[in-house]
């Protein structure tokens, strides 16, 4: 008998725009991703990894039934969220995209049933939000800025870092060991631009999505729905209990674990405004990086409250002690890697030096994830912390 598997959807308007599409087994685990385009290649994809399908849980309305204005599920939404930037976009039948919704024509294609409220949590489609997912489930202080190309690159790199991170912090998904999370978060760090961002985003949030089937399926206390079948609803946490946090922070302040890392300056300082004080940190941190262990650019980034490319680009040119021990997210060695003496050959010198010299044990030229310390862990190693 086929096992279960659940379905995260973030599904496109038209066709012709990439759909990110992610399965987890029945006990979350991520077992496949992609990005497809057009209804046909949507189908074919969860009929290959998901033959058995649980819920399937879609970033789009789903059912739509006002002809103007908004959903009431929508104002329920904007009522819980808004304050943390989580309100939604109004969909009504006015709307061609959503008459009928693209949404509802694939569930019915699928065979799937649209009631949340089924006693059988098992081939049904539902509809959910990821903005205020995530600000429920990570008890954000407001909506990560991970899609918002007009605060500039950096910031949109910072947060989608940390959307990664966050979403590691995941057990059940067990992300660092799948291949499929491994070549986004490192398509993440090489990003260059906001468009390179973009060919990864949907397939992230499909992932995301694909955690809140899983929920669901389990009859997670953390999850509601707002609205109703009829008229539409949507799947997501119950309202905070907590207080937005400001809309940004100022430069010399380091941000909450629950703040979007927003400065008012593109420097990358967290005090003097020639970033003297970031890159003291940045050095010290590295130079304290136990033998044995390993992280990346965007792991220190966010330690840091700052982005990856100044971080890799300082490290680069200075060279601080344990440079070497700083890999990309699937454990192998940066090309843009260089040692300090001039050394040539560096992924093999530098994966021979872990696993000889300090005892990391190299597997197929890769560190392995469990020796990985992310961010939470790299704060513990800053100067000053508790």
């Amino acid at each position: 008998m086929e096992r279960i598997r659940h379905v995260g959807m973030d599904l496109a308007w038209g066709p012709r725009n990439r759909t990110g599409l992610a399965a987890v087994d029945e006990r979350g685990a991520l077992v496949a991703s992609a990005s497809v385009h057009g209804d046909d290649e949507i189908v074919a994809w969860i009929e290959r990894h998901a033959p058995r399908t649980g819920v399937v849980a879609i970033d789009a309305p789903l059912v739509v039934a006002n002809v103007t204005g908004s959903r009431a599920c929508e104002q329920l939404i904007q009522a819980a969220f808004g304050r943390f930037d989580a309100g939604g976009y109004p969909s009504n039948t006015s709307n061609p995209h959503f008459d009928p919704p693209r949404a509802l024509t694939l569930a019915k294609r699928l065979g799937l049933g649209i009631d949340p409220e089924a006693s059988l949590r098992e081939h049904v489609a539902i509809e959910v939000y990821p903005h205020p997912a995530m600000v429920g489930l990570f008890e954000l202080g407001r909506t990560l800025k991970y899609k918002r190309k007009k605060q500039g690159f950096e910031t949109q790199h910072a947060e989608t870092v940390r959307l990664l991170d966050l979403m590691e912090g995941l057990e059940v998904l067990r992300l660092r060991s799948s291949v499929d999370w491994a070549r986004m978060r490192d398509a993440v760090e090489r990003s260059a631009t906001a468009g390179s961002l973009g060919k990864v985003e949907d397939e992230i949030d499909a992932i995301f999505c694909a955690h809140l089937a899983w929920l669901w399926s389990q009859g997670a206390a953390n999850l509601e729905v707002y609205g109703d079948v009829q008229n539409g609803y949507i799947v997501a946490p119950p309202p905070p209990t907590w207080s937005p946090s400001p809309r940004s922070v100022r430069a010399e302040v380091e941000p909450r674990a629950d703040d979007p890392v927003v400065f008012e300056s593109d420097s990358p300082s967290t005090g003097r405004g020639d970033g003297t004080d970031l890159w003291a940190r940045l050095e010290a941190l590295v130079t304290r990086l136990p033998m044995g262990t390993w992280t990346t650019y965007g792991d220190i980034a966010v330690a840091l409250g700052t982005h990856a490319r100044p971080v890799s680009e300082r490290i680069r040119t200075t060279h601080p002690s344990n440079y070497w021990r700083i890999l990309t997210a699937d454990g192998s060695v940066s090309t843009g890697f260089r040692w300090k003496d001039g050394r040539t050959d560096a992924e093999r010198s530098v994966l021979a030096h872990l696993r000889d010299v300090e005892g990391v044990p190299v597997v197929d030229d890769r560190a392995p994830a469990q020796a990985r310390l992310a961010a939470a862990a790299l704060r513990g190693l800053l100067p000053g912390a508790s």
